[in-house]
Formats: structure tokens, sequence, C-alpha cells
């Protein structure tokens, strides 16, 4: 895998040096991705949001303290927007492997653990995602947290960071379900790994979500 440098300078050369950033991301095609919120705006206009919602996310994350980020795609990188950003943002697009989600995430952890000492994995539709809660969960991995978890408001998580990978963290999840948070922290306590937990944020799934973020469903 290649690694990319995003910023000129960093403010940490721990993060700079050991640190790699893993963003998953759908193929934006309508009709494929965003499908609660399609049904209230289309299916054309929930891609483009969606696409929309990457292009932010890359933003934030390359003016966190992480230098190397990686933009993992699925089912495809062969999309327009995705070679657009890859270009803008000069990253390498990689292709996730797995049956389920939590296969894909364990695979391209697993991957970059080859390389970096700490990694952390964020989705592509996070709202409230700042550059400080990325270099955060970099700092608690670097302070010795085996997991670090970024709550998301609906029962997911839009952020994990790990040192070390724990295959069942990812195994038999009821991914897209209410519980994923809740059944995640519950195999953290059974494995007694230390858990640092970054403050709740709103994924956009439906159309308050959307109304949150731009103040109308236009």
């Amino acid at each position: 895998m290649q690694s990319v440098s995003t910023r000129a300078t960093s403010p940490s050369s721990i993060i700079e040096k050991t640190a790699g950033l893993l963003v998953f991301t759908r193929t934006p095609v309508s009709g494929s991705v965003k499908t609660r919120l399609s049904s209230d705006i289309g299916a054309d206009h929930a891609a483009a949001v969606y696409a929309e919602l990457l292009r932010r996310t890359l933003e934030t994350a390359r003016y966190s303290s992480v230098r190397d980020i990686e933009l993992w795609c699925t089912p495809t990188t062969q999309h327009p927007v995705l070679s657009g950003l890859g270009k803008n943002f000069s990253l390498t697009l990689q292709t996730q492997a797995g049956a389920d989600l939590g296969e894909r995430m364990c695979f391209a952890m697993e991957q970059a653990m080859q390389i970096y000492r700490h990694v952390v994995l964020i989705g592509s539709d996070c709202i409230d995602l700042s550059a400080a809660d990325i270099d955060l969960a970099v700092d608690k991995l670097a302070q010795g947290y085996d997991v670090v978890l970024g709550p998301a408001l609906d029962g997911g998580y839009y952020l994990v960071g790990l040192s070390s990978l724990y295959r069942q963290l990812f195994d038999g999840i009821e991914w897209g379900t209410g519980e994923v948070l809740q059944e995640t922290r519950e195999r953290i306590a059974q494995a007694e790994l230390k858990l640092y937990e970054l403050p709740a944020r709103r994924d956009l799934d439906r159309l308050e979500d959307l109304q949150y973020i731009y103040g109308t469903s236009d």
C-alpha cells in the first residue's frame, strides 16, 4: 500500500511517522448509497450529498496531523467522483475486500498495520467530524489505549482506532443496526481491552440529518 503526503508539515512528529488514516466509502452511485435518504430527496440527490460528504471528510482529514491517508472504496474505485477526489487530494484508491463491513474493515486495518504502528479508520458521512478528533484518536493510541471509538448518535461508530488487530471486534456484528456500538463495547470489555471514547457525533442518514447540516432539504 502506498502512503501519501497531504500536508507539508505536522505538529506532531510521533503522529506523522507512526499513524495511518483509512477513509472508508462506497462508490457514490445513484440508488446504492444513502437509501434511507433517497426516499425523501431522490436517489440522484442522495448520491450527490454522499459525494459532498466524502469531499468534506477528506478535507477534514488533510488538516489533521496524520500525513498518510488512504481512500478505501466499495464495490469499485472506478467512478469519476472517486477519480477526481483521488487526484485533488493526491490519494491512492484502494478496493475494500470482504463479505461484510466487518470483514472489509478488518482486512484494511490488517494491511495498514504492516506499515503503521497506529491505524485510525473513519467513515465518510460523519457531519461533525473534526481534525482534532483524528489527532486525539492517534494520541490516545500512542498513550497505550487498545481501542479508540468515536460513537455515532445512531448507535454505530464513526471512527475506530487500533494499534493491534482484534478480530473479535469485527466478526459477527449486525452492521447497520443501532446495536453496533453497544455490541462492540461489550466485546472490548470481554477482552479486557483499554477503551477511549471520543465525543459522540452525528452521521448523515436521514432527512433530519440533512436539515441539521444544511438547514434545508432542498
